[in-house]
């Protein structure tokens, strides 16, 4: 079934009761036949939250974050941006799950007691994971099962991919203990993990420290403590592989209208937790070590200026990079509102790190400087008190030294309408798009259905357009439609294997009813 389908209800009672539950299927996935008695995902969760000792109890599915994240923190979180000075992570403790991604989350039971400025948390979660299994021959001619990998993707289309659905037991038992008192902040995270299978991966020369057991437990401290115009916070963690991470920064308003922030961070190759998402360059905290500086500046009003470079390294190997190397990144945004309504600002951004070399003469592969540039105008300005434009135009250029240069090219313009005595609003945007490479490619963000958020990558060359609308029904009663399609003019198949489509045009049409009683 080509088709995909959610499904969502919740229910809150008092405002500190909550149940609820989410279904989804995937394209390609069997829905209500075959392998599949319903949706191929199924999540839900009853809360209680309230202001007495028991401060919040969960039963099902839940996200557990505490301190910077570098311990715990399940669910996703968005690293360097234009809002230089969003370094800081807000723990949030337990929360219920409802989303759809079928990996980030906890299942079980999960509870927060507090005393006054101490605040108490244990959590359990016991769930199937998906992995590559397989079966090992030991030593003693027993045979038991291993597995090599855990998928992320939550597909599950084909035969290969039906045999990784929920073949691994997960489990984790941890707890957070939290001292608040005014500005002072700190609070102490632990956990142990275990899989049902050993965990056996395709060790390489990069990859040899990474996480290859069926336990491993991680326990951490973070602090924070602020005063008038500056706060400092950090967290400090210690794996069971004798890594330590740690990550500390201090945010600093210097003037009324000029902030600085910096950030310190060091994780050590032998660090593993799966359970970490902290600010990092990399995607897990390992092998890296960074300082990270950003400054906003608001020269009046109307002017703004943003800042910051990053510098950082790895000590050991990396995927496609087969010796310690070293990078940077820095961004500089200026920013320009004439009056209320109307944005504009214009940004360069490079991003500079090490990757070997395309040298196919060369015996070993050695590392040679990636360096990928952005610039990029935008402008959001209203017609009228119903209608707004956004305009935005972006240029990248990428080079792998000893290579050409590749470079990409997007514009765009958005047109959103939206008028209180109307009961529809929509948005509507046309772009197009020239890049010569994948490495080349334009990330842009676009409206979606509620719930929903997409990024995807503009490359190749072609157009994009994408139609959203919003009806009210009825009092209680929202109706989404949108309909996007891309078009590519530099070939007439798209896409692969099962994923193939004949033609030159990608289109997907998406309706979402939402009813509140």
């Amino acid at each position: 079934d080509r088709s995909r389908y959610y499904l969502r209800y919740r229910y809150t009672f008092r405002k500190n009761i909550s149940f609820g539950f989410t279904g989804e299927k995937d394209p390609g996935e069997e829905f209500f036949a075959g392998t599949q008695k319903g949706f191929d995902f199924n999540s839900a969760h009853l809360l209680y939250s309230g202001r007495g000792v028991l401060n919040t109890l969960i039963i099902g599915d839940y996200q557990a974050r505490f301190g910077q994240g570098l311990t715990m923190w399940s669910g996703l979180s968005f690293g360097k941006s234009s809002y230089v000075m969003q370094v800081k992570r807000v723990e949030s403790g337990l929360r219920p799950y409802t989303s759809v991604d079928e990996n980030l989350f906890m299942r079980g039971a999960a509870a927060t007691v507090a005393l006054g400025p101490v605040k108490l948390t244990a959590f359990y979660s016991q769930k199937q994971v998906d992995g590559n299994l397989t079966v090992v021959d030991t030593l003693d001619a027993e045979l038991i099962g291993s597995f090599t990998s855990l998928q992320q993707s939550g597909f599950h289309r084909t035969q290969g991919e039906l045999s990784d659905k929920d073949a691994v037991g997960e489990r984790y038992i941890g707890g957070n203990l939290s001292f608040q008192k005014k500005r002072f902040h700190i609070g102490a995270t632990g956990f142990v993990a275990d899989y049902d299978a050993q965990f056996t991966r395709n060790t390489q020369l990069y990859n040899q420290f990474e996480l290859d057991t069926s336990h491993y437990a991680v326990g951490g401290i973070d602090y924070a403590y602020g005063k008038n115009n500056w706060s400092f916070f950090g967290e400090t963690s210690i794996s069971d592989s004798k890594g330590i991470a740690t990550v500390n920064g201090i945010m600093l308003a210097l003037h009324p209208k000029l902030s600085v922030a910096v950030v310190q961070r060091h994780f050590d190759k032998e660090f593993q937790n799966l359970q970490a998402n902290v600010f990092a360059e990399g995607s897990k905290p390992a092998n890296e070590s960074g300082i990270y500086a950003g400054l906003q500046a608001d020269l009046n009003s109307r002017m703004s200026f943003s800042l910051y470079y990053d510098q950082f390294k790895f000590p050991w190997m990396r995927f496609l990079t087969d010796a310690p190397s070293v990078g940077h990144e820095y961004l500089a945004q200026f920013n320009y509102r004439p009056k209320r309504g109307y944005e504009f600002y214009v940004r360069y951004r490079q991003k500079l790190k090490g990757r070997n070399a395309s040298d196919p003469e060369a015996i070993i592969d050695y590392p040679t400087s990636e360096v990928r540039q952005n610039f990029r105008i935008y402008a959001s300005y209203p017609v009228s008190k119903s209608l707004k434009l956004k305009s935005r135009v972006e240029w990248v250029q990428y080079e792998l030294q000893g290579n050409a240069i590749e470079n990409g090219f997007m514009l765009y313009q958005d047109l959103i309408f939206k008028k209180l005595e109307w009961p529809i609003s929509f948005a509507v945007r046309y772009a197009l798009f020239d890049t010569e490479s994948y490495n080349a490619r334009v990330y842009a963000y676009e409206t979606d259905l509620l719930y929903s958020w997409s990024i995807p990558a503009y490359y190749s060359r072609g157009s994009r357009f994408y139609l959203m609308a919003k009806i009210d029904v009825y009092r209680k009663i929202d109706l989404w439609l949108r309909y996007s399609v891309w078009k590519y003019n530099d070939r007439d198949v798209i896409s692969s294997g099962l994923n193939e489509i004949e033609g030159n045009l990608k289109s997907d049409f998406k309706a979402q009813l939402r009813w509140r009683f």
